[in-house]
């Protein structure tokens, strides 16, 4: 295998190609001259586009790795940037999407000798996420989901919002986005009406802060954690693995049965998913930094960026270590099923409980406040049914909308959501 590194030694900005075997030290093999750190990278069909710092000021890089190899990276163009940090990157075809601050931009990249900005606009709030899917842009921030349309790049435009709080890094797949939140773990938001962006699952118990999803699958990554979700439910997402890791970032990518997250210091988490079921920990080199911050692949090679240290790539074809999922989370506690669902004027809300325990089962609004507190005490193992007239506390009728139920118990959490319809 190779790998490559970009970085800066006594002043002088450098690009090194190394090469790297099962548990090996990587030792420096080529230099690449260009930038003096990298911060987020991305890999199209023709190039490796790569935004960093030179002399400092931020560049947009695209780099050809195929035509010399990897021990010989060629720039095929630098777009000068001039903007603030960056926080958030996505890429498809010809296309780059990008935040800066609060400012959004989409750059042409369908011929990597010559990159131009197709496109710019003022969001107004800090942007955590970008997305793209076809003629629509997913942007996060502290308030919530935002969709743009940008069918005309040079006039992109909001049309949909959903109002939610402490959401991070976003992915899409079909209908549905995934939107990892911190402090309560992931949550589903159903756009098939892009006008409308509607709340349609919960995961909750855990601390991600970014996610990828692949099929029937949303791999998680959180402050030191990693998880992998069954999403084959948008309403009722599971927790199916969980595990301590060296993960410490928002940023996660899947490549084929690999997926990769920048750590928190000094290396990369990287496991090998090809069974969601089953994560393996690969062996990972050690990054002279304590700051990786994205990661990319091209032709088997996992590229990281590293501030200030530049950018590392390596096989990911390494030793598999074990990861023990952490025994406070059980996947298989508390399955949660509503029917009918949506309901009008009543619905009934299963549960299915492993072992003995006590448990509080309450029903929320959107806006995070409690409507009404169904259960709270002790319950045998076993199935247990419970029913909700859409009243709130007081007895009063709520109004028609999305609510969402909460079970909480020391084997777990769980939540789902339900419409009321009138």
């Amino acid at each position: 295998g190779a790998s490559i590194f970009m970085g800066s030694s006594n002043g002088l900005p450098r690009f090194k190609t190394v090469a790297l075997g099962v548990n090996d030290t990587p030792n420096s093999n080529g230099v690449y001259t260009q930038l003096d750190s990298a911060r987020y990278i991305r890999v199209g069909s023709a190039a490796a586009h790569v935004i960093g710092v030179e002399n400092n000021a931020y560049n947009l890089d695209s780099i050809d790795i195929t035509g010399g190899g990897p021990f010989f990276p060629m720039l095929d163009h630098r777009r000068i940037c001039d903007y603030s940090p960056f926080s958030s990157v996505d890429l498809a075809p010809g296309l780059m999407a990008f935040s800066s601050g609060d400012e959004l931009y989409l750059v042409d990249i369908a011929d990597p000798t010559d990159t131009r900005v197709a496109g710019s606009y003022v969001h107004g709030q800090l942007v955590w996420s970008v997305t793209l899917d076809g003629h629509l842009l997913h942007v996060v921030d502290q308030f919530g989901l935002h969709v743009y349309d940008i069918t005309n790049r040079a006039a992109m435009a909001q049309i949909g919002f959903g109002q939610r709080s402490d959401l991070y890094g976003a992915d899409v797949q079909g209908d549905f986005v995934y939107v990892a939140r911190k402090n309560h773990g992931l949550e589903v938001f159903d756009v098939s009406d892009p006008t409308n962006p509607t709340l349609r699952g919960i995961l909750s118990g855990a601390d991600f802060e970014g996610v990828t999803v692949d099929g029937d699958y949303a791999y998680l990554t959180g402050s030191f954690v990693s998880g992998v979700a069954d999403i084959s439910d948008p309403d009722a997402p599971v927790l199916v693995w969980y595990a301590s890791s060296n993960s410490d970032a928002r940023n996660i990518q899947k490549f084929g049965d690999l997926v990769a997250s920048p750590a928190g210091c000094g290396t990369v988490e990287v496991l090998d998913v090809s069974d969601p079921l089953v994560p393996m920990r690969l062996a990972a080199p050690v990054i002279p930094t304590c700051y990786s911050l994205d990661v990319a692949m091209s032709a088997g090679l996992i590229l990281v960026a590293a501030q200030d240290d530049g950018m590392l790539t390596y096989p990911g074809h390494c030793a598999a270590v074990s990861a023990a999922p952490l025994p406070s989370l059980d996947s298989g506690f508390g399955r949660i099923t509503i029917a009918p669902n949506p309901f009008n004027p009543q619905t009934r809300i299963g549960i299915a409980i492993p072992a003995p325990t006590v448990m509080t089962l309450r029903v929320y609004g959107l806006d995070g406040k409690m409507v009404k507190e169904l259960y709270d005490g002790e319950v045998d193992a076993g199935h247990h049914e419970f029913t909700w007239d859409g009243r709130d506390v007081f007895g009063q009728p709520v109004a028609s909308g999305t609510y969402i139920t909460l079970l909480e118990s020391p084997l777990g959490r769980q939540s789902r959501s339900m419409l009321l319809i009138k």
